[in-house]
């Protein structure tokens, strides 16, 4: 309707979610764990110990076939192992990369996670916050088994430390 202050805000809100997703695409380019050219397995074939992909309840226990039928999950957590990658460089040379955590909360809700046990990783550190998102990788630093509130409708991205 042609009011500068209503244009100007409009633009300072998109330079934001600019910004947001220019970290996404840099994330995504610096990190082959989220670039995966084969399906994850939910189980270890580089020797790391851990499966490439884990799932879990917001008590940071494994979710259970009952855990994916309840029509109220919608909260969940997801590790992403970085020494699990099957791709192989054009040299046939094995692809690592760092691990992470991705917390999904879906409900209308905040929800507080549990991180999950020390053998996924004794620290994690904040990434990325849909809900906050200038909130700076590295803001936030929580010990295995800690509790980390995320709040509704939101994503936390945490990397192992």
């Amino acid at each position: 309707d042609g009011d500068p202050l209503k244009d100007l805000a409009l633009l300072e809100g998109q330079g934001k979610h600019l910004e947001f997703t220019q970290r996404l695409i840099e994330l995504r380019k610096a990190h082959p764990v989220f670039r995966r050219g084969k399906f994850l397995a939910g189980r270890e074939s580089e020797g790391s110990g851990l499966p490439d992909v884990w799932w879990f309840r917001p008590d940071g226990r494994r979710m259970t076939q009952r855990d994916w039928q309840q029509p109220s999950a919608h909260v969940l957590g997801v590790f992403l192992n970085g020494q699990e990658i099957a791709d192989r460089t054009p040299r046939g040379e094995p692809i690592e990369d760092g691990s992470f955590l991705l917390l999904f909360n879906a409900h209308h809700e905040d929800m507080t996670f549990t991180l999950p046990a020390r053998r996924f990783g004794a620290e994690w550190v904040h990434e990325l916050d849909t809900f906050d998102p200038a909130l700076e990788p590295g803001a936030h630093r929580r010990p295995s088994r800690g509790e980390v509130l995320v709040p509704a409708r939101s994503m936390k991205l945490l990397r192992r430390a």
